[in-house]
């Protein structure tokens, strides 16, 4: 077994011990392991992971890397968006639209991602549709031909039944 595969299997088992609520184990799977080379790209292949608690903690991390001013390689990013069509639980799509803007996206990766955001623009949870609609807005910026999708998506969160949904279309500005 190979070192990267090795230190995989470890985090997703510890990710596995997540409750998904307190952040505090995340943490510290984050300062055990953040020093170690294929770190990044273990966490990144587990954000797409079955289990929603290990899809959750591993996006969660990847969030908080990029929150504390870290940044991903073009190579880890491609792997983030590749993993993208196969998150499926809500709080993982959540931390990854809150990480968009974060991201050093070139056109054709925003325009793969676009497509993925516009389910979770009518998600049932407010703050998925708030962050899609954040995240889908920042791609805009980087390819113009979303420009219009994301337009279309501003005007309908203006009007969205949820009060935080209608502030943070308040809050995006379209280039």
């Amino acid at each position: 077994m190979s070192k990267g595969v090795a230190l995989k299997d470890r985090i997703c088992a510890e990710l596995e011990e997540y409750d998904g609520k307190s952040p505090t184990i995340l943490s510290e799977i984050a300062a055990r392991h953040g020093g170690k080379r294929s770190f990044l790209d273990a966490v990144i292949a587990l954000c797409a992971d079955n289990d929603g608690t290990v899809a959750n903690g591993a996006t969660w991390i990847v969030k908080h890397h990029l929150d504390e001013g870290g940044a991903l390689t073009r190579k880890r990013t491609e792997a983030l968006v590749a993993a993208c069509p196969s998150v499926t639980d809500w709080m993982a799509q959540l931390h990854i639209c809150q990480s968009i803007s974060r991201l050093a996206l070139p056109p054709a990766q925003a325009r793969l991602l676009a497509p993925w955001l516009e389910p979770l623009l009518t998600h049932k949870r407010p703050f998925l549709r708030a962050w899609s609609l954040d995240a889908l807005c920042a791609l805009a910026a980087l390819d113009e031909t979303i420009a219009k999708q994301a337009g279309r998506a501003l005007a309908a969160a203006g009007e969205d039944r949820a009060a935080s949904v209608r502030a943070r279309a308040r809050n995006i500005k379209l280039a």
